[in-house]
């Protein structure tokens, strides 16, 4: 539970970095160079503290990749943001958890429930509502 608790704190002070910067029109790519620079001293005082960091190459190309599309991610939101609502832009980031749960039924054998069919069918539809919400909006905004 503690652990639970902390990633909500810390999920919403990473929120409300992208807030802070949208609302002050920041440079997206000066904002995540921020974040990327910013994460390095916490990480390396963690692996300090904590073991030796043993590198492989399958997964450093891993974590090239894994970065890399954190970083593409980042600066599509930042975009997204200025172009639309924020609110719908932290939505379809957390319902971005879809493509990942089918690849797991398909590609890595997870059981198939139907809590979780349920769950992918209420992500669908949200996603759904959503972006017709986005439209009803972008056609108040034009008329």
């Amino acid at each position: 539970m503690t652990y639970a608790l902390a990633t909500i704190v810390f999920a919403s002070l990473f929120a409300q970095f992208y807030k802070v910067a949208e609302r002050r029109k920041c440079d997206v790519y000066a904002a995540n160079l921020g974040i990327y620079v910013g994460a390095i001293g916490p990480l390396l005082v963690f692996f300090w503290c904590t073991k030796p960091i043993h590198f492989e190459a399958p997964i450093v190309a891993l974590g090239i990749f894994g970065g890399s599309s954190g970083f593409v991610v980042a600066l599509l939101f930042f975009t997204a943001t200025k172009v639309g609502k924020l609110a719908v832009g932290w939505v379809i980031i957390n319902l971005s958890i879809i493509i990942p749960v089918i690849v797991a039924f398909i590609v890595w054998d997870e059981l198939v429930t139907i809590r979780k069919l349920a769950g992918l069918f209420c992500a669908g539809a949200a996603i759904i509502l959503l972006g017709m919400d986005q439209k009803q909006g972008e056609v108040e905004k034009c008329g």
